[in-house]
């Protein structure tokens, strides 16, 4: 979802009518829809959004608009082109599978009974297993199954896919072919891409009989011989229940800039995990988002036989005449009991887990593809659309609903969690880039976790701080109750615009300081609802997070923002609509205790563009508060050139992103200041923004293992060097 911000009014007495709208939405078609919900708030004040009026009004939003993935009109396979599978009177051998055909008078056979000329192939594979003869045979069954399979036929096309499957198995692993064995022949990827492919197929098949479960046994029937699968779901997602797994190769992607992918054996999968239910009481079970994906990778491994020409015979191809998930069944055109039983394992695997695996005693490097099930989970309309984050700036009671902290990942006590907190008008989804290219970087991936924060962004970012405290400490209670993660003590932060004052309020020791802003009597002599002089305490005093270590902000307006003007703030009142206890709260406290207050105007701050204002005195505190000395700050600054009516509108602007000027957008404190000539809405997008963030994680690793804090004039010092050695 791209980062929105607030429609922009010229200040009153400028003579200029105009609306400036920087950027509505990813689509212009659009701004009808979110129009519409915004007159709906408007005519209808009590009217109540749930997720499915939200979800009918995002999929109007997403008409014309390019989804983060679309279905391809045939699935990605790397063997399409190598085997002519679709051209021209394919599927058709390569040259090096003809010679061996002619070799032994086999081509013309070939072209006229294939299956026939096959079979007569495996007889001299039998009594000559060399790997050229292997290979050959290899590409001639998965040929026969892909035409098999593309005519419907899939009983025959999982016999033939299974023989493929089991000879490229031979071809990669085989001790007897090791000497013969050539990494560096293109015949060898290509037995790892009929391995894979030949995997693809039969999942492809079983899959739609509706018996691709995690943690279940199947049995295919084959001419004389039980073929049982298991199918293990293991790492650190295989407590977790699968809804539905899916073929990474049915999609492309479209709504990410970078697709991060890897080479070597398996299948790519992108796997749905079940919503929350009363019985799910696994450790972050809760902090899920609904329809969370995720990537796995599916690779076979025979468990009691070796995959050679002798030991998978001609005889055992043909088709398949029994597939169930019972393990002991006998399929019906039999007869009998089969004389022979295979074993294989289906492994389902996180390939962000870890990028090998172990294969007869051998690592491989396993096939991955990390983007597409990030792309897939954001093709829900609600997230792919401003309408989740309109709703959750205007509607307070909508963004209750959504507020707190969410994990893509299982916690892990050993990794450090890094939070993302979203800008006004904005969702989490607006770090989708920026945790896509963080994420394919092996050390980062698995060093650190990433964390989402949501909250309602039309009020007060005080108010978002002090419930973004109470949240980060409830879940270090729930997930590390005996404080036993020494990971979790080296939080890191970042926050994009007003996230990045909310991040920062985690990091600072209040005093008196705030509270001296409305009033100069001790707080403890308020009368009135101790809940909410609760709250009103936990907004006006706090203490830094013990547990954060480093602050990254960017574009974030340090000393607030001159579009927090009277017609914006006018506007803002109008349209964001607040939980009533945040409202009638303070006015109740206030007139409980008349002549107390020195600063009751304070209140009337009920927005964040209110907030935003730079004549807040809030902003003046948050300068001059004392900072954890253990937090290190960094920070980041989009720069653009004014340009056309805005250019016109405000001569005088100086340099900015367009919305937080370069003024407001520097804080002095920081150990690293980076200029980035983005727009505010895409700073945290760019790629030089992402390489400072990836500079910075790992700077912070440098720090969690050597216990050595660097200082600023020894960053300034590292930053003068050359380029390649910043990142």
């Amino acid at each position: 979802m791209s980062d929105t911000y607030f429609v922009r009014f010229v200040p009153a007495g400028s003579g200029v009518a105009n609306v400036i709208c920087n950027k509505m939405a990813q689509s212009r078609k659009q701004i009808v829809p979110l129009l519409m919900l915004i007159l709906g708030l408007q005519l209808q004040p009590g009217c109540q959004w749930n997720v499915d009026s939200a979800r009918r009004l995002a999929q109007v939003a997403s008409w014309g608009q390019e989804a983060p993935v679309k279905v391809r009109k045939r699935p990605k396979n790397p063997l399409e082109s190598t085997l002519n599978l679709v051209g021209t009177g394919g599927p058709k051998p390569s040259e090096r599978t003809e010679q061996i055909l002619r070799r032994y008078a086999l081509l013309e056979e070939y072209k006229s009974r294939p299956d026939r000329a096959v079979n007569q192939l495996m007889d001299h594979v039998q009594r000559e297993p060399t790997l050229e003869m292997v290979n050959a045979w290899t590409e001639l069954a998965y040929i026969r199954a892909h035409t098999e399979h593309t005519s419907g036929n899939d009983d025959i096309a999982l016999g033939w896919y299974f023989g493929a499957l089991t000879q490229a198995f031979a071809h990669l692993f085989d001790e007897r072919l090791r000497d013969q064995r050539n990494v560096f022949d293109p015949a060898f990827r290509k037995s790892c891409d009929i391995y894979n492919q030949s995997i693809e197929g039969m999942l492809r098949i079983i899959a739609k009989r509706k018996l691709l479960k995690p943690d279940s046994s199947i049995v295919l029937r084959v001419a004389d011989r039980d073929i049982h699968i298991h199918i293990r779901l293991e790492g650190r997602w295989k407590s977790e229940p699968i809804e539905e797994i899916k073929f990474a190769s049915d999609y492309l992607v479209q709504g990410l800039r970078n697709q991060y992918q890897s080479f070597g054996l398996g299948v790519p999968l992108i796997a749905t995990r079940a919503g929350p239910s009363e019985q799910d009481n696994r450790i972050g079970a809760n902090y899920y988002p609904p329809g969370l994906t995720f990537p796995l990778t599916a690779y076979f491994e025979v468990c009691d036989a070796r995959p050679t020409a002798a030991t998978f015979p001609y005889q055992f191809l043909g088709k398949m005449t029994s597939i169930s998930d019972q393990r002991t069944s006998v399929g019906p055109d039999s007869g009998a009991e089969p004389q022979l039983k295979t074993e294989f394992v289906l492994h389902l695997v996180d390939p962000l887990e870890s990028g090998n695996i172990l294969i007869n005693g051998q690592v491989v490097p396993l096939e991955s593809d990390t983007t597409t099930p990030l792309a897939y989970f954001l093709k829900d309309p609600l997230i792919n659309t401003s309408v989740f984050s309109t709703l959750a700036l205007l509607d307070g009671e909508f963004a209750k609903g959504f507020h707190g902290l969410y994990l893509l990942e299982p916690y892990n006590p050993h990794k450090i969690p890094v939070v993302m907190v979203h800008g006004l008008w904005s969702s989490p989804t607006t770090w989708t880039e920026m945790f896509n290219d963080l994420r394919a970087d092996a050390e980062i991936r698995d060093r650190y976790q990433f964390w989402f924060y949501l909250y309602h962004s039309g009020q007060p970012f005080w108010v978002s701080a002090h419930q973004m405290r109470e949240d980060l400490q409830r879940v270090r209670q729930e997930l590390d109750p005996y404080r036993n993660s020494v990971a979790m003590d080296h939080m890191v932060l970042i926050g994009h615009s007003m996230g990045g004052l909310i991040s920062r309020l985690q990091t600072l020791e209040s005093r008196d300081d705030f509270w001296n802003i409305v009033s100069d009597r001790p707080i403890y002599e308020l009368k009135g609802d101790p809940e909410l002089i609760r709250e009103m305490s936990g907004i006006f005093y706090f203490s830094p997070n013990p547990s954060i270590r480093r602050v990254i902000t960017i574009g974030t307006p340090h000393k607030g923002s001159e579009y927090a003007n009277d017609s914006t703030r006018w506007l803002s009142r109008k349209l964001i609509r607040l939980p009533k206890r945040l409202i009638d709260g303070p006015h109740s406290i206030v007139k409980a205790n008349p002549d107390y207050f020195r600063n009751p105007k304070f209140f009337e701050i009920a927005t964040s563009i209110d907030s935003l204002s730079p004549n807040s005195q809030y902003f003046e505190r948050m300068a001059n508060a004392q900072r954890a000395p253990w937090v290190s700050y960094h920070n980041i600054v989009g720069i653009v050139e004014p340009h056309g009516v805005e250019k016109w509108i405000f001569p005088n602007q100086g340099e900015s992103d367009g919305v937080v000027t370069a003024e407001s957008a520097i804080s002095p404190d920081t150990i690293s200041e980076q200029r980035v000539g983005a727009g505010h809405a895409e700073v945290h997008r760019h790629p030089v923004s992402i390489l400072e963030v990836r500079r910075i994680l790992h700077e912070n690793l440098n720090e969690y293992e050597s216990g050595v804090r660097i200082t600023r004039d020894q960053h300034i010092r590292q930053m003068q060097g050359p380029i390649e050695n910043r990142y």
